[in-house]
C-alpha cells in the first residue's frame, strides 16, 4: 500500500512539473514576443530560389512561426520567386511578394491575414503636338485640328504650333481645316509617348456665298442684363403724331390717366405706384431739372431713339430714389448728315410740328446739331353733364359744353456745336436754347364747376 501511494505521489510531481514548464516556456515565448516588437516587424534573412508564391509563403512561416493566410484564388500562387532577402522585415518581403497587388496586412497574434486586390493600371497618355503651315511653309493660326468622333482639338497660335495633350493611347484621325483652305485628315497611332504631327494644308479656291452676320440691338442687350427692364426702340414711330405718353402706355404694367386733350395733367402708373415714386430721366438726368418744357405728353417721339422702363431695382447710374421704378428717355445720336421734318393737324385745331438736323465734318469732326418742336392746340373738345351758374341767382345748370380758355401751346429751339467721333472725345457738344409754354386754365380746382374768373 506503501509502496503504490509512492508511485501516485511521483506521477503526480512529474505531472506538476510539465505543467509548470510548459507555463515557463509559454510565457518565455510571449515576452520574446513582446519584446521584439510587431510581428510583421521582425527581421528575417531568407532566400527564395525560384520557389512558386505558395512554398515561399511556407518557407516564411517555417521561419517565424507565423501563420498567413490568404485567397488563392485572388493571386497566381504559381508564379515564381527569385530573390535574397537580408535583414528585411516581414512586411517588406511580402510586398516584395505580392508586387502588383493592392495589399493589405492584418495582425492577429501569430495569425496575418493577406487581403490582396489586383492594381488596375492607368491607361497611357500621350501628347499630340506640330505645327501648321502653308504651301509657301509659313505658318497658319487659327487652323482648327480636331480628333474625328470627339470634340477634343486645338487651334493653331501664330507661330503655327498646336498643343492636344493627355490623349489616351490608341488609333486616331485628326482633321485640320480653316476657312480659304482645304481640309487634310490624317490617321495616328498613339502609345505612351508623345506624338510630333505637321500639317501642310493648300490653298482652296471655292468663294463663299452669302455671310450673315446676326447681332442684339441695344434694347435687346438691356433687356437681358439683371434689371425688370422694357427697351422700346421708337424708331418704328417716327414721324407719326404720337407722343411719348401714347407710346409706352401700351407697355405691359405701365397705366396712363390724362385729365384732358393736348397740355393736360397726367397720372402715370407703373406696377400700381405712381408719384415721386416713379422718377423720370432724359439720357440719365432728372426730367424735372429741364423744366415744364420736357413732360411727357408734349415731346414728340422723333427726338427719342430709346425708351427704358425699369420696374423696380434702378440702375445705379440713374442714382435715384425711385422705390417703384424709373423712365429714361435716350435722345437721338446719329453719326452722319440728316434732316427729319414732320408736321401733323387734328381736332380742335391741334398742331404739332417737329424738326431735327445735324451736319459733320468727316476730316475734323466737327458738328452742328439743331432740334424743334411745337405744340398747339385750342383743347375745344366737349365736357358731358358739367355743372355751370345759369345766372346771378346762382342756380345750376347741367348740360354738356365745350371748353374754353383752355389752350396749351410749348415750343423749344435748341442749337448745339461740338465735336463728335474723335480720337479724343466720343461727344463733346455745347448748346443753346430757348423754349416757352403758354397753358390756359378754365376751372377752378373742382373740375365739375366752371371758375368764374
Amino acid at each position: 500500500m506503501k509502496v503504490n501511494a509512492i508511485h501516485k505521489l511521483v506521477c503526480l510531481n512529474e505531472l506538476i512539473g510539465r505543467i509548470v514548464l510548459y507555463l515557463c516556456s509559454w510565457l518565455l515565448c510571449e515576452a520574446a514576443l513582446a519584446q521584439s516588437g510587431p510581428p510583421l516587424d521582425r527581421i528575417l534573412s531568407i532566400t527564395f530560389d525560384n520557389q512558386e508564391l505558395s512554398a515561399a509563403i511556407k518557407m516564411i512561416e517555417e521561419e517565424t512561426g507565423l501563420q498567413f493566410y490568404y485567397s488563392s484564388t485572388a493571386v497566381d500562387t504559381r508564379q515564381q520567386i527569385n530573390e535574397a532577402f537580408k535583414t528585411s522585415s516581414i512586411r517588406s518581403i511580402l510586398r516584395k511578394l505580392f508586387d502588383g497587388y493592392d495589399l493589405s496586412l492584418e495582425e492577429r497574434g501569430l495569425t496575418i491575414l493577406i487581403k490582396v486586390k489586383k492594381k488596375v493600371r492607368e491607361k497611357s497618355r500621350a501628347t499630340i503636338r506640330g505645327r501648321i503651315t502653308n504651301e509657301k511653309n509659313e505658318p497658319l493660326p487659327g487652323v482648327t485640328v480636331l480628333i474625328e468622333g470627339t470634340t477634343t482639338g486645338a487651334i493653331s497660335a501664330e507661330n503655327g504650333s498646336y498643343s492636344i495633350p493627355k490623349i489616351v493611347a490608341g488609333s486616331y484621325r485628326l482633321k485640320a481645316s480653316s476657312v480659304g483652305s482645304k481640309a487634310i485628315i490624317k490617321e495616328i497611332q498613339l502609345r505612351d509617348t508623345d506624338v510630333i504631327l505637321d500639317f501642310q494644308l493648300q490653298e482652296s479656291l471655292n468663294q463663299l456665298g452669302e455671310v450673315v452676320v446676326v447681332g442684339q440691338s441695344e434694347s435687346q442687350v438691356i433687356e437681358q442684363k439683371g434689371f425688370s427692364v422694357d427697351a422700346i426702340e421708337l424708331k418704328q414711330f417716327e414721324n407719326t403724331t404720337r407722343d411719348i405718353n401714347q407710346i409706352i402706355g401700351a407697355t405691359a404694367g405701365v397705366r396712363i390717366r390724362e385729365t384732358g386733350g393736348l397740355g393736360s395733367n397726367f397720372n402715370f402708373y407703373l406696377n400700381g405706384l405712381s408719384g415721386r415714386q416713379v422718377k423720370f430721366f432724359l439720357d440719365g438726368q432728372p426730367l424735372e431739372n429741364f423744366g415744364e418744357l420736357f413732360n411727357l405728353n408734349n415731346i414728340p417721339g422723333n427726338l427719342i431713339e430709346r425708351v427704358e422702363v425699369y420696374k423696380g431695382v434702378v440702375p445705379v447710374h440713374l442714382g435715384a430714389d425711385a422705390l417703384g421704378g424709373a423712365v429714361n428717355l435716350i435722345s437721338k445720336e446719329n453719326p452722319g448728315d440728316y434732316l427729319d421734318a414732320s408736321y401733323s393737324f387734328g381736332s380742335f385745331n391741334t398742331h404739332r410740328a417737329n424738326v431735327t438736323g445735324q451736319w459733320r465734318n468727316e476730316q475734323s469732326g466737327i458738328t452742328l446739331k439743331s432740334q424743334f418742336f411745337w405744340n398747339y392746340s385750342d383743347n375745344t373738345y366737349t365736357m358731358n353733364n358739367l355743372e355751370t351758374p345759369s345766372g346771378e341767382d346762382g342756380q345750376v345748370m347741367i348740360g354738356n359744353f365745350k371748353r374754353f380758355h383752355d389752350t396749351f401751346q410749348s415750343y423749344l429751339g435748341m442749337v448745339e456745336a461740338g465735336f463728335t467721333n474723335v480720337s479724343w472725345a466720343d461727344q463733346l457738344l455745347i448748346g443753346i436754347g430757348y423754349g416757352e409754354l403758354e397753358k390756359e386754365i378754365q376751372t377752378s380746382s373742382r373740375g365739375t364747376r366752371v371758375s368764374r374768373e
